[in-house]
């Protein structure tokens, strides 16, 4: 059964998936373990459309050169945003933001390859 109130209120850390159980790290470095909790209801389109479009730009990251990879990278860190240069690039083909991409452009000083518009 899984836990009915966020993990994190009790002071759980979210640790992976695998084998049909979800695993937790306490701030005591402990570990605990529940069954993953599947949905009752099927996803609907939506949803299956959206999984779909995430699916096809993680595709498309996985198609950059790795100096390519390394730009993002760079950009992340340098830039100080909370994520990695593979969820940089997942955003920007999912908001189709001109203007973001060309703000990042500016920042950065980077020669980046453009995101494809999904």
């Amino acid at each position: 059964m899984a836990l009915a109130i966020p993990p994190s209120i009790i002071g759980l850390q979210v640790a992976g998936d695998a084998c049909g159980l979800t695993f937790y790290r306490s701030k005591s470095q402990g570990q605990v373990a529940y069954a993953v909790a599947k949905s009752a209801k099927p996803p609907s389109g939506g949803c299956i459309t959206r999984i779909a479009l995430f699916v096809e730009a993680h595709r498309q990251w996985m198609l950059l050169t790795p100096s390519q990879k390394e730009r993002y990278e760079y950009l992340t860190i340098a830039g100080h945003y909370p994520m990695t240069g593979c969820n940089l690039w997942v955003k920007l083909c999912l908001t189709n933001s001109a203007q973001l991409y060309s703000t990042l452009l500016r920042q950065s000083h980077l020669q980046l390859h453009p995101p494809v518009q999904l």
